[in-house]
């Protein structure tokens, strides 16, 4: 069974409105390049649910992992739209992040130990800019964000078909805004 992943529906806070007009419903757009990667994503979940056997599962993980490698490209991930799942800190302060596409099981994050993090680069420093714009936002908040997409990091060929969770290196995020939408007809 094939999705179309374009559009992603949000409650959008409008700043600045009445507390009754505060919310309203709005869609998002997703970039080319996320559609392509939940695509992919998605294919091989539904393949994968069906095969009859282990090795017809490796095999269709092997072609979901290409599909990703070309839904990939360099990358580049830049204005994508999610929702931050997770946000804490290492033993030195370092932050590490998750982020979720609500609708789809899959996870870009950050490494949480600066061990499994030597190669990656992904916590996120103390006092940079980009830790002081996480600190403040909240759990559940719908984000854009930019950055770098890295490897598939699950441990286990099922986790990685089910729900997959790819390292990031994130280089900017904020909260969603109401410029960020496309109203809903019949609002203005």
């Amino acid at each position: 069974m094939m999705r179309i992943l374009v559009l992603l529906t949000a409650v959008v806070l409008m700043a600045g409105c009445s507390e009754a007009d505060s919310e309203r419903e709005a869609i998002l757009q997703m970039p080319e390049g996320q559609v392509a990667l939940l695509q992919a994503v998605v294919d091989g979940q539904d393949a994968y649910k069906i095969c009859p056997n282990e090795l017809k599962c490796t095999a269709v993980r092997m072609a979901r992992d290409r599909a990703l490698a070309e839904a990939k490209g360099d990358g580049v991930i830049d204005g994508w739209i999610g929702q931050l799942k997770s946000m804490s800190t290492t033993g030195s302060g370092s932050a590490y992040i998750s982020v979720t596409v609500p609708g789809y099981d899959v996870t870009l994050a950050t490494w949480n130990n600066a061990l499994s993090d030597l190669a990656d680069n992904t916590l996120i420093p103390f006092g940079s800019p980009l830790y002081e714009t996480v600190a403040e936002l909240e759990e559940g908040t719908l984000v854009i964000f930019s950055g770098r997409l890295l490897a598939e990091k699950s441990l286990t060929e099922a986790g990685s078909m089910e729900r997959p969770e790819f390292a990031a290196r994130f280089t900017s995020i904020r909260a969603v805004t109401a410029a960020d939408a496309i109203p809903v007809e019949g609002e203005t």
